[in-house]
């Protein structure tokens, strides 16, 4: 029989895992991430819009919101200290 401690290790390390994990699989798919993370709050305006600056400037203020800047590794540096630290930070939908 495993002792307490010993699952409570292993839940640790498949919580960390599997946080880092998809947060590494969120850096590999298409696009810029604070792109992707504008697109799910539902904050971009129409991709035909007349002035391409506001586009740009909501996708800059959401890389900023979340923390996105810098780059990939950067990123998934952050998300292992947030896997170690139980923080999931904000939700790019709904910012909770």
């Amino acid at each position: 029989m495993r002792t307490a401690a010993a699952i409570a290790v292993r839940v640790t390390v498949a919580w960390m895992v599997t946080y880092v994990l998809a947060v590494a699989l969120a850096e590999l798919s298409p696009g810029p991430v604070a792109l992707r993370a504008a697109r799910a709050s539902g904050s971009l305006p129409a991709e035909d819009a007349r002035d391409p600056g506001v586009r740009r400037a909501m996708v800059a203020r959401t890389a900023a919101e979340l923390g996105l800047g810098g780059g990939g590794g950067r990123r998934l540096g952050r998300a292992v200290v947030r896997a170690a630290t139980i923080d999931l930070g904000v939700a790019w939908r709904d910012r909770r």
